[in-house]
């Protein structure tokens, strides 16, 4: 959250990391960024070829993707209904344990985004 706030909307990103290599200093930060994912994703693409090579490779492929909820404000989901809503208020009002701060956290978080994506 740091690096998002002060250093990434910074203008420094902008100017030259070196005058021998011409870089700009994003694009160092995004080759280190590269370099370090770049292990991780040998591997999935190994995994993903890997699977390919099975005889039911194509059963897999011929499952259909469907989406149960697609909003949690769905009815069916009920936690940003007003009953969810009271019980998580009750919860903000209770005892302080670390499960009960993550689901406050989870709740508080994922309410913002509902409220700006509808």
């Amino acid at each position: 959250d740091w690096f998002k706030q002060y250093v990434f909307v910074s203008n420094i990103w902008m100017q030259k990391s070196d005058v021998k290599s011409g870089k700009f200093m994003y694009e160092e930060l995004l080759a280190i960024g590269d370099a370090m994912s770049s292990d991780i994703v040998a591997s999935m693409d190994s995994i993903y070829e890997h699977l390919e090579s099975h005889k039911q490779w194509h059963k897999v492929m011929a499952i259909e993707n469907k989406s149960l909820v697609s909003r949690q404000d769905h009815k069916s989901v009920a936690l940003l209904s007003e009953h969810g809503l009271s019980q998580v208020f009750e919860l903000k009002s209770d005892d302080d344990d670390e499960q009960c701060e993550d689901m406050k956290n989870f709740v508080d978080s994922n309410m913002a985004i509902n409220m700006l994506t509808s």
